[in-house]
């Protein structure tokens, strides 16, 4: 069933009328259906579709129940619409091979101490349209961040990586740069929350390593807790030139219901105009098996605070999977921002992530793989 107001009908038809045209002329040409691989050609048109139907607002299931073009094996395949530059990012995605042996915090009992890698997450990103990642790392090794770029070597969809180096070592700046001569390598994240001194982003045997984050072009994801929040106005004003997201809203303890003291910290961070915030991690901040209503007045307060053109889709998956599956975040995270026009949430979905970051295109070279 499609519901009213959800989504434009006569937008719709003006971008699908196109398609339906396209279609019928493949059709003629003997275009095959059923399993047959698709053209590039094709693919993209299809993802063009998926791009539109995001614009709008309209749900891809929804509309093939309107119109019966996208439900049709061949003409699924054959539509086109106005082509947007912006792609769709997943700017928070982690990939690990436990028998690595640097993921210290997975242990056997844990439901996530597997490998995900991206075959795994290849049908999930395909179903949401993704057509981009950034890699964060996961480990506390310079030796992940290395399998990171390697496999990002080899997937085009990643177009970035957020690593680790050990940024109290005196030669953390010659590690930076050694890994940097991958471009993928687009930011660094220390462990921050898993270390016991919450000031310790301010000691200043770190300040060098700021020094080359700037100096070579990168950002600095700021892995916090709510309690890290009051020191981190004091990083920014030292390093005022620092590029820094913070990354799943500095997880805001959403059942405890700390949103008072939560949002007083974000508040002081917004006052910053070049800080960014991850619109990712609520879910799993939530009680298990919380509605999307419990998520929805720290999903208003960011909006309120940082606005869309500073706030930057992520998944955490598959820390993700611990609360609620890929799709049903990519559908909450589309509804707590329904409000929205379509240019604000290709910022949010997309072109904020491209700009922060600085992330490769589809296609582009990638460098010398480190791995």
């Amino acid at each position: 069933m499609i519901h009213p107001g959800t989504w434009s009908t006569r937008s719709c038809r003006r971008i699908l009328d196109t398609a339906s045209a396209q279609a019928d002329a493949i059709e003629v040409a003997g275009a095959s259906c059923g399993d047959v691989p698709a053209s590039p050609a094709l693919v993209e048109r299809t993802r063009a579709i998926k791009r539109a139907c995001f614009r709008y607002a309209v749900p891809l299931r929804a509309a093939a129940l309107q119109f019966p073009l996208l439900s049709h094996p061949r003409r699924a395949l054959a539509g086109t619409a106005a082509s947007w530059a912006d792609p769709l990012i997943d700017a928070h995605v982690h990939y690990w091979r436990v028998d690595r042996g640097d993921y210290d915090r997975l242990t056997p009992d844990q439901p996530l101490c597997r490998d995900y890698l991206p075959a795994d997450a290849a049908p999930l990103f395909e179903a949401a349209g993704i057509e981009g990642i950034v890699l964060v790392q996961a480990a506390a090794t310079e030796a992940e961040t290395r399998f990171m770029l390697s496999l990002g070597d080899a997937d085009p969809r990643v177009r970035g990586v957020v690593g680790w180096i050990d940024m109290m070592a005196p030669d953390a700046p010659d590690h930076l740069a050694d890994l940097a001569r991958n471009p993928l390598l687009r930011g660094i994240r220390p462990m921050w929350q898993d270390i016991g001194d919450d000031a310790w982003l301010l000691r200043p045997e770190q300040d060098a390593a700021y020094r080359a984050v700037v100096e070579l072009g990168l950002a600095f994801d700021a892995l916090a807790r709510v309690r890290h929040l009051a020191h981190l106005p004091r990083l920014i004003e030292r390093h005022p030139d620092l590029p820094i997201v913070i990354d799943h809203a500095a997880k805001p303890g959403i059942a405890a219901g700390r949103h008072a003291e939560w949002r007083a910290g974000m508040e002081a961070l917004a006052s910053f105009p070049h800080v960014r915030c991850k619109f990712s991690g609520l879910v799993t901040e939530a009680a298990p098996g919380g509605p999307l209503d419990a998520i929805r007045p720290y999903a208003d307060t960011l909006l309120e605070l940082f606005g869309p053109q500073r706030l930057i889709f992520g998944s955490d998956w598959p820390v993700l999977t611990t609360r609620q599956d890929y799709a049903t975040w990519w559908d909450w995270s589309h509804r707590l921002l329904a409000q929205l026009s379509p240019a604000d949430r290709d910022a949010v979905f997309g072109r904020n992530a491209v700009a922060f970051y600085g992330l490769r295109g589809a296609g582009a070279a990638t460098g010398s793989t480190l791995a």
